[in-house]
């Protein structure tokens, strides 16, 4: 018998209503009580398991909370959830999400950032470098969506400097139309080429090292 996804939802996560139903506390009450709203936002995080098949569940809400705490004018406190998240991110074992999650996280920081008119470093580079890395690894260096859709142009001077491992990321990807199907074999063929690993942490440790670079940079005085 298959299970679905609630059943799988509620098999990994038995709180998941009392935690649903926080988050949507806080969200009523983001223009009345902020301090309230981040109360609730942090004890349901707190509900979350250590469960890395939950990870998007809990990305989307400290996105969330890094949000709150911005409007509050807590500025470090953004900056300091979203970069955690980044790091604690690519520990991932999902070779198939997490330099997708990291890009996510490195756009959503430029984007609180301009919010709170600090001068900012090159993160929307970065964050176009970790793109190009995970599109490579799901096989998508035509720059679509699985839709068929054109996504923002590829940085290309990127794409040039490393052709050569971007290709080979991309040639242990999956055209299976079935997505299930095509991320099992995407692990498998990592799991079965450890020189593919040792090529990703390179890239992920420079770009790191450009985030930490930058972080350093950031000036949280405003304008």
């Amino acid at each position: 018998m298959v299970m679905s996804t609630n059943d799988f939802l509620y098999s990994s996560f038995p709180k998941y209503d009392e935690y649903n139903s926080l988050i949507k506390k806080a969200t009523s009450l983001k223009k009345t009580d902020i301090d309230e709203a981040i109360n609730c936002i942090k004890n349901a995080l707190s509900m979350i398991p250590d469960d890395e098949s939950l990870f998007n569940m809990k990305e989307k809400n400290i996105r969330k909370l890094a949000d709150y705490e911005r409007i509050k004018g807590n500025n470090l406190a953004t900056i300091s959830l979203i970069s955690n998240l980044y790091y604690e991110s690519l520990r991932l074992n999902d070779i198939y999400m997490k330099t997708m999650y990291a890009s996510i996280l490195v756009f959503y920081l430029n984007t609180q950032l301009k919010k709170m008119k600090i001068k900012i470093p090159d993160f929307e580079e970065i964050g176009d470098k970790l793109e190009v890395i995970a599109l490579a690894i799901q096989n998508r260096l035509d720059g679509k969506d699985r839709n068929g859709k054109k996504l923002a142009p590829l940085p290309k001077n990127f794409l040039d400097e490393h052709e050569k491992t971007l290709r080979y990321f991309a040639s242990k990807g999956s055209l299976d139309i079935n997505i299930d199907t095509g991320i099992k074999d995407i692990y498998k063929n990592w799991q079965e080429d450890p020189g593919l690993t040792e090529l990703y942490n390179e890239l992920i440790k420079n770009i790191s090292n450009e985030f930490a670079s930058s972080l350093e940079k950031i000036n949280t005085t405003e304008d």
